[in-house]
């Protein structure tokens, strides 16, 4: 037998605003500050709205601090370099950016069985081609990212690419840690809306 919760006006506002709209940011805004000041009076005892309150900053948080959606369907890797844009955090080496989604674009050419390149991994070769090339001079590998290629990897070309990656991802997780605040984020804005 599954006990159904009770439901009350709290649990209704929670779910109309659940979907994100910008009607619900001063409501969300309110209730999170509410929430707050209740915590700091010490009127929240319980461990269940200490993590409702926290629930409720994160969602506040969210809805504040997350940029809008873009125009287009853009890669993970697109959505990471806007998303510290628009927090207004130090971004990384915009080659990192390129070459993962140089490689996205290779993945995806290779996985879909293309015969031909897509026109943005064609645009992508054609105008960042040379500069990602120059970019990893230091690294010794038969990529050229001047050619967006769909033929099969070779032996060669996949031991690159997971080398390459690897580098990548060491250097954007030392990139990230070093703009983190030590508290983390969900903490900094907290305080800041105190």
């Amino acid at each position: 037998m599954r006990i159904q919760p009770k439901r009350d006006s709290r649990i209704a506002v929670s779910e109309l605003c659940a979907n994100g709209s910008d009607a619900c940011a001063p409501v969300n805004q309110r209730r999170g500050n509410a929430m707050t000041e209740r915590m700091e009076a010490g009127e929240c005892n319980s461990e269940r709205h200490k993590q409702r309150a926290q629930f409720l900053l994160l969602q506040v948080f969210n809805q504040r601090s997350l940029p809008p959606r873009a125009p287009r369907p853009e890669g993970p890797e697109e959505t990471y370099w806007r998303v510290l844009n628009s927090w207004g955090l130090e971004l990384p080496a915009r080659e990192l950016i390129d070459t993962l989604k140089f490689m996205r674009y290779r993945r995806n050419s290779l996985i879909h069985l293309s015969k031909v390149p897509s026109l943005s991994y064609q645009n992508l070769a054609s105008q960042l081609g040379s500069i990602l090339n120059a970019f990893w001079t230091i690294v010794k590998m038969e990529i050229d990212f001047g050619i967006p290629a769909t033929t099969p990897l070779n032996e060669r070309e996949t031991l690159d690419f997971l080398k390459l990656l690897r580098v990548i991802i060491q250097r954007l997780d030392t990139h990230f840690a070093t703009i983190i605040d030590e508290r983390g984020l969900v903490q900094a804005e907290a305080r800041r809306l105190c």
